[in-house]
């Protein structure tokens, strides 16, 4: 297929103010929750095997014509808890992204894949034979191809950058610079406000938009609060819309 750029008056997306009824009911044969990088290749892979696929999402639907570089502002807009959240000991910071994209929006874009002799260990000693590294290989060629992966060029490091560089030479350290999910990059290094030139090619201008394509219906600002089963298998799920 094309993969179709995100059109210029943004994605169909049904939000909150769009509900006029107080019970909405849909059908669809797979509901995925939650339109993060999981989510929305989910969604896209499905849609495009045939599946009529809703995409609910509890966070709002931001997109890049509204983003701006105020990060207070963007902190409680884009970021779950305000970007408090921490782990269970409270000695990790976790930011993680709301709204359509999930994190990937409000992420630096790094993408490497997993070490080699990790995905072996896996393999080996926990029975996941189609996680070793020549079985997912492939997969990540594909990934990386769609998502413009590519290592960063000597003008995409900057001076505070090329201070770390220095200070590894000088100690004898390793490094390599790092890949990232980007083309062109416009190096306003404002990544974790969201990008406004949808350079960065988080889910919300790539897999989003490429599900869409292929029939997938967006839902926000929709709290999954439930999943229903029958005779032991999802059937469905209840959902709150969100109001701000």
């Amino acid at each position: 297929m094309i993969f179709r750029e995100v059109p210029k008056d943004g994605l169909p997306v049904t939000q909150a103010r769009d509900h006029v009824d107080k019970t909405l009911r849909l059908k669809a044969d797979v509901v995925v929750v939650g339109a993060g990088c999981g989510g929305s290749v989910l969604a896209f892979e499905l849609a495009s095997a045939g599946h009529s696929v809703i995409i609910l999402e509890s966070g709002p639907y931001i997109p890049s014509s509204d983003m701006h570089e105020d990060m207070a502002e963007t902190l409680q807009r884009s970021y779950v808890d305000g970007a408090l959240q921490v782990n269970s000991t409270f000695d990790v910071p976790v930011f993680q992204g709301k709204g359509m994209g999930g994190s990937t929006v409000i992420d630096a874009g790094i993408a490497f894949r997993a070490p080699d002799y990790i995905l072996q260990s896996w393999a080996d000693k926990q029975g996941l034979k189609a996680m070793s590294p020549d079985k997912l290989r492939p997969f990540y060629e594909k990934v990386e191809s769609r998502l413009s992966v590519h290592i960063n060029e000597p003008h995409e490091i900057n001076e505070c950058a090329n201070k770390v560089i220095q200070g590894c030479d000088d100690l004898g350290w390793s490094w390599k610079p790092l890949a990232r999910t980007v083309r062109e990059c416009a190096l306003t290094g404002h990544c974790l406000a969201g990008c406004i030139s949808d350079r960065k090619q988080s889910a919300l201008v790539t897999y989003l938009p490429w599900a869409v394509a292929m029939g997938a219906k967006l839902y926000s600002d929709c709290h999954v609060w439930q999943v229903l089963t029958t005779n032991g298998r999802a059937s469905g799920v209840l959902a709150n819309v969100i109001h701000s």
